[in-house]
């Protein structure tokens, strides 16, 4: 009994894996809603003006403006942070468009299953530089992870928020 009390609280500490519910009402089977995570280094910050703090949600249905944060260690921009703890957060603002019955990541590599990549790149505020490496798709996925289809997320507000960050 006190083991599964104990399993319990570990459910309630952790959500076990289970996603933030955005929608009123009790919760749905999952073919009624979608559920986006971020899994890149970053969270949700505001979904159609409604500040929240998350990386597991669950959705109607719809389309929405989504605004989110990209964490970027800074060797991954230039050979010469190589091997320093340095960080930028990244903030990215685009409409998603998503399904009922479908899960969906946020991920910064190229999909698992091979997918043509498109090409285009984003640029940090007037940052010149090309983040290569550094686009972000929208993955559909199964139940075990494995992308079934996949679209480059086109930020129209894409800027670092504030300089480099150490730890």
């Amino acid at each position: 009994m006190l083991r599964f009390a104990c399993l319990s609280m570990i459910c309630v500490l952790f959500a076990c894996g289970s996603a933030k519910q955005l929608y009123p009402g009790s919760p749905r089977p999952p073919e009624e809603i979608a559920t986006l995570k971020m899994v890149t280094n970053g969270a949700f910050m505001d979904i159609n003006g409604r500040e929240l703090e998350g990386r597991h949600l669950a959705l109607l249905p719809g389309t929405y403006d989504i605004k989110f944060r990209v964490i970027v260690q800074a060797s991954e921009r230039h050979p010469a942070y190589k091997g320093r703890n340095v960080r930028s957060t990244y903030h990215c603002q685009t409409r998603l468009a998503l399904t009922a019955g479908h899960d969906y990541e946020i991920s910064r590599t190229t999909p698992r299953a091979g997918l043509i990549r498109t090409g285009r790149s984003q640029t940090a505020g007037r940052d010149p530089v090309a983040l290569t490496g550094f686009d972000l798709y929208l993955n559909r996925v199964d139940e075990q992870g494995d992308t079934l289809s996949a679209e480059l997320i086109v930020c129209s507000e894409f800027a670092p928020a504030g300089g480099w960050e150490r730890d």
